[in-house]
């Protein structure tokens, strides 16, 4: 039977906000993270895989202890060294040909995955977007070539996965500010018109790390969105950002610079500066 181990650089109660501060997880809690592994994996759980949870940066706490679920495990370690030994030996001990890794795409967590996939010879495979079934066989599905082709690979192959972040459908309106914003006070004005209009409001990581907050950041190192309408204010419009908001059905683009790369992909376009028309959308929305 298949076996499913699901690896998260999960952080305890006491160490969770301080991690959150420096964009670890991308304001992602490890609770949401596991249930995003379980989604990405839920066809092979549906055909009866079995399921462990290892968490990283465990802390010997009898609180934490107590909390963790049948399969849940702390891994206790210093560094990514240790918790490479200590997964490798999980491997070699447990695995069947059988095991299938998946952790959540973030530095260390791939790191440490592609050093397992060099000791034991098998594939790895960083921002897989899901897995499908096809005629009883599973496969391993990538995005590539700007995200235009899905690249399927068979599990046999693929025993070491990083698994990008899921889409967040739950939205029909997304508001997203970047550097045009230009400070902390206008994002928080973002925040209120967004509030009024029933939409979320969001952030590019350099915005979040210049003026907002860990947990409001869209791209490949935060929140996937796949809103009707993401209006993009004072944004460039960079890859890794892209990546965030390109399962949006409408993209709608704000920027004073006319060589922006974000109008190539927007669907609609507004040369301006992103502060004006915050302040012409407040007015609609008084």
């Amino acid at each position: 039977m298949r076996r499913i181990v699901f690896v998260l650089s999960g952080v305890s109660r006491k160490e969770r906000r301080i991690e959150e501060k420096t964009f670890k997880f991308a304001g992602l809690k490890r609770e949401e993270i596991a249930d995003s592994l379980r989604a990405f994996a839920a066809p092979l759980i549906k055909n009866g895989a079995k399921t462990e949870v290892y968490y990283l940066d465990g802390v010997d706490d009898e609180t934490e202890r107590s909390s963790l679920k049948e399969g849940e495990f702390f891994v206790l370690r210093r560094g990514e060294d240790a918790a490479f030994e200590e997964l490798s030996e999980d491997l070699r001990r447990k695995d069947d040909g059988q095991t299938v890794f998946l952790t959540e795409s973030a530095p260390c967590a791939n790191r440490v995955f592609a050093r397992l996939a060099y000791r034991f010879g098998v594939e790895c495979v960083m921002n897989a977007d899901g897995v499908i079934e096809e005629n009883g066989e599973f496969y391993v599905v990538k995005k590539i070539c700007g995200s235009n082709i899905d690249m399927k690979i068979p599990l046999g192959f693929a025993k070491v996965i990083t698994v990008a972040p899921q889409p967040d459908k739950n939205v029909g309106i997304a508001l997203v500010g970047g550097l045009g914003l230009k400070n902390g006070r206008n994002f928080e004005r973002l925040k209120v018109l967004a509030g009024k209009i029933g939409a979320n409001a969001w952030l590019t990581r350099a915005a979040a790390l210049e003026f907002g907050g860990a947990e409001y950041i869209v791209g490949q190192s935060g929140r996937v969105i796949a809103p009707d309408i993401c209006v993009i204010l004072g944004a460039s419009g960079a890859s890794a950002f892209m990546y965030g908001v390109e399962r949006s059905k409408k993209l709608v683009a704000v920027n004073n610079d006319s060589d922006a790369p974000i109008f190539k992909k927007a669907d609609f376009g507004l040369l301006a500066d992103a502060e004006v028309i915050l302040t012409e959308l407040e007015a609609l929305w008084k």
